[in-house]
Order: structure tokens, then C-alpha cells, then sequence
């Protein structure tokens, strides 16, 4: 199962909204992750270069993209970005893959 990390900004449209009728938004994020097949784990508002991330789960990115151009198609959102994150013993399997096909790798020049 994969693991994302959604961040982005809200639209002035959207920053309005929240002033008009503020809300919790965990459960609209919630219901439209799991539409698309994923897990909502995680939903934060942050400060700096992005106003929210989100961790989602899903079988792989074809379960967890569509309810991102969902929400980032209204025109309440910008700037997202998803980036897929690993355990660390994901990893330590992905150095142990490394180390077993580094042989068929030749660097430029040799």
C-alpha cells in the first residue's frame, strides 16, 4: 500500500469560503480520499509555503490522484504537490534491491 504526501494552497475563492462559514474540512477530505479508494490518515493546516498536507493511503497513485484533481479542480486549491513517502524498512528493502542489480550498472566513461 502506498503512502502520499499532498501538499498545496487554498485559492482566495477558497480563504473566503472559510471566513463565510468556517469548517472542519477532515471529513469532506476524508470522503473524497476514500471515493477514490484511499485512507485518509492524516489532514493538517500548515504555515510556510503550503497552507495544507494531507497523508493518504492507497493501493498506488491511481487510487489517490483522482481525488486530487478533484479538489485542485474546483479552483479552491494551488500549488499541490504528491509525493509518495516510504517506511524506513521500505527502504532498507529498496538498498538490499540496490546491492543485488548494482553489478548491471556500468558508469558513464568506464
Amino acid at each position: 500500500m502506498g503512502r502520499f504526501v499532498i501538499t498545496g494552497s487554498f485559492s482566495p475563492q477558497a480563504i473566503k469560503g472559510f471566513m463565510d462559514s468556517p469548517t472542519d474540512r477532515w471529513e469532506t477530505i476524508d470522503a473524497l480520499i476514500k471515493a477514490a479508494g484511499g485512507r485518509l490518515e492524516n489532514y493538517y493546516i500548515t504555515t510556510g509555503p503550503s497552507d495544507f498536507l494531507i497523508i493518504a493511503t492507497g493501493d498506488d497513485m491511481k487510487k489517490v490522484l483522482p481525488a486530487i484533481m478533484a479538489a485542485a479542480g474546483s479552483g479552491s486549491l494551488s500549488k499541490v504537490q504528491t509525493q509518495e513517502a516510504f517506511t524506513t524498512a521500505d527502504f532498507k528493502e529498496m538498498q538490499k534491491a540496490a546491492a543485488g542489480i548494482r553489478s548491471n550498472f556500468v558508469p558513464p566513461g568506464s
